[in-house]
């Protein structure tokens, strides 16, 4: 609904797809794997906020109809690490 976003380049991590999530989740039924537990998914291509924002106006055809802004004085009150990606493989 603005004409500006304001959004951190600060910041990394690696959105993940849901469609991407919803292969793997059906991979691991087709599988019929039986030792149940807890299972950590994420894609792997790192971007910062800015980045997740700049692609999502993009993939909606929004980049013309709003102005995306670095903001490097991201204020919030929850304490975020500088990056928070995960790491899949050993």
């Amino acid at each position: 609904k603005e004409d500006e976003l304001f959004v951190t380049d600060e910041q990394l991590g690696c959105p993940t797809d849901t469609v991407n999530l919803s292969k793997y989740i059906l991979g691991l039924i087709k599988e019929k794997k039986t030792n149940f537990g807890i299972y950590h998914f994420s894609d792997e291509k790192v971007m910062t906020w800015y980045d997740f924002a700049e692609q999502i106006l993009l993939e909606n055809h929004l980049k013309s109809k709003t102005e995306l802004v670095k903001a490097n004085n991201y204020i919030t009150f929850a304490k975020r690490p500088k990056s928070s990606v995960l790491k899949t493989h050993n």
